[in-house]
């Protein structure tokens, strides 16, 4: 399969994906402008909520998957690049955890809680990946997380500004993913043109994780919030 070939495709599947995103109940909530703000301050947190719970996870199965680069020296040139990526995410889940608390009003009061399957599903397929397939395998499913957020959460930051909301979580990353996603673009060229025979493994880590993400997430995150209303 020519780079090429693998970037569009995967370009044509978060497409699809994003205007999934946008037919959820979800998004027919959130964009809704008769939609009160104090809910679009509930769904936010409750989306974020389920960031946080998995985020540590996804940066520890990534982690695992670069360590396990070193058997396949052929890709030394590129491990500085991914690390550098890896890097740039490791402080999300904490701001989407602080973000999370501050916009829940009741978050004071709950106890601890475990992660909604949802959230428990996504760091499960993610260190599933990481650790039994190919070492860049991952690089799939963080081209769908790129991809994603760097169409849609440009969107929900307009929203959270026009209604006076608060997200340092969402305002990071409409400001950042794009190049995210175009960096990320880069390696793939750089991994495929190494190997091409990785290019099925790299597609095979994005229809996996796509199963529990993005659309289970958001939901979750829609439910949470209803909860709490």
């Amino acid at each position: 399969m020519p780079q090429n070939d693998l970037l569009e495709r995967l370009d044509a599947k978060n497409r699809e994906l994003i205007r999934q995103i946008k037919a959820s109940e979800f998004c027919r909530r959130f964009f809704a402008p008769e939609t009160e703000t104090e809910m679009i301050e509930a769904m936010t947190a409750g989306l974020l909520h389920q960031v946080s719970c998995y985020g540590h996870e996804l940066t520890r199965s990534v982690t695992t998957a670069l360590g396990r680069l070193a058997a396949y020296p052929q890709f030394a040139g590129i491990i500085p690049a991914l690390i550098k990526s890896l890097l740039g995410e490791v402080t999300h889940a904490e701001i989407a955890r602080k973000d999370s608390v501050a916009l829940e009003s009741d978050s004071l009061s709950r106890p601890e809680e475990k992660p909604s399957p949802a959230a428990f599903a996504v760091a499960a397929v993610a260190r599933l990946l990481c650790e039994e397939r190919h070492p860049l395998t991952h690089v799939g499913f963080f081209y769908l997380l790129e991809g994603t957020t760097s169409q849609i959460a440009p969107q929900i930051q307009e929203v959270l500004k026009s209604r006076g909301i608060q997200s340092p979580f969402m305002k990071l990353h409409a400001e950042e993913d794009v190049e995210h996603a175009s960096e990320l673009a880069k390696r793939i060229r750089e991994i495929v043109a190494i190997d091409p025979t990785v290019a099925t493994e790299i597609e095979y880590g994005y229809d996996c994780f796509v199963l529990a993400y993005p659309l289970p997430v958001w939901a979750a995150g829609l439910e949470r919030a209803l909860a709490q209303s």
